[in-house]
């Protein structure tokens, strides 16, 4: 014979335990819907188009930078897209420092790059690479970009 007491105290223990579930993960997705809510707003939609417009700060250009000295510029000229991800731009000195042309020199050197518009964001770690600047000063450089965290504050 169905004994329905047995099945109502299944069902019941299964609800109770779904909402068990549902409570514990409860905090976890309302950090995630606060987030993607978060990406919605007018400030972070304003700071994604700047980052988008300006290259993720590569167009403001770079101090170059030995010990905190500054002893050179680079101007962005373009993106290369024949070889991706390289960024080319127009290197000039300051003062009586000479940048390097050979890309070891600029890592044994320890030069380093200090975006002109977020003067914060100082870039060690970057790949440099010379194909036209004996000719013209054009530097090609990789992995330097603002950090897209930097462009949701107000002010650089």
């Amino acid at each position: 014979m169905f004994d329905s007491s047995k099945t109502k105290t299944t069902w019941a223990a299964k609800v109770k335990e779904s909402q068990d579930q549902l409570a514990a993960s409860a905090p976890e997705a309302l950090g995630y819907l606060r987030k993607v809510r978060s990406w919605f707003s007018p400030r972070v939609r304003r700071s994604l188009k700047a980052a988008r417009a300006s290259d993720w700060g590569r167009t403001y250009g770079w101090f170059v930078e030995r010990n905190q000295i500054r002893i050179g510029e680079l101007d962005y000229v373009r993106w290369d897209s024949d070889s991706q991800f390289w960024h080319e731009y127009h290197s000039k000195n300051i003062g009586n420092e000479i940048l390097p042309s050979d890309p070891d020199e600029w890592i044994e050197q320890n030069l380093t790059l200090r975006n002109r518009r977020f003067p914060d964001v100082v870039i060690t770690v970057f790949l440099t690479s010379f194909r036209t600047f004996q000719t013209d000063g054009i530097i090609r450089v990789r992995f330097a970009s603002v950090p897209e965290e930097r462009f949701e504050k107000e002010d650089p």
